[in-house]
This record gives structure tokens, C-alpha cells and sequence, in this order.
């Protein structure tokens, strides 16, 4: 029993790792497209 809920722990803060680094990898793309565009318009 201790075995499987630290797996489905470990799985919870994995998932939960990459999708914040997913996030801030988009988040990070998306200001310097905007940034790029807005050089542009500028």
C-alpha cells in the first residue's frame, strides 16, 4: 500500500513538474513573440 501511493505521488509531482515547465516554456514564447511582433508594429 505504501508502495503504490508514493508511485501515484511521484506520478502527481511529475505530471505536475512538466506541466509547469510546459507552461512557463509557452508562457516565455509567447511574450517573445509579442515582443517581436510589437518591435514590428512599432
Amino acid at each position: 500500500v505504501i508502495a503504490s501511493a508514493f508511485t501515484s505521488f511521484v506520478g502527481r509531482v511529475g505530471a505536475f513538474i512538466g506541466m509547469s515547465t510546459v507552461g512557463y516554456l509557452i508562457d516565455n514564447y509567447c511574450v517573445s513573440l509579442i515582443a517581436f511582433i510589437g518591435a514590428h508594429l512599432i
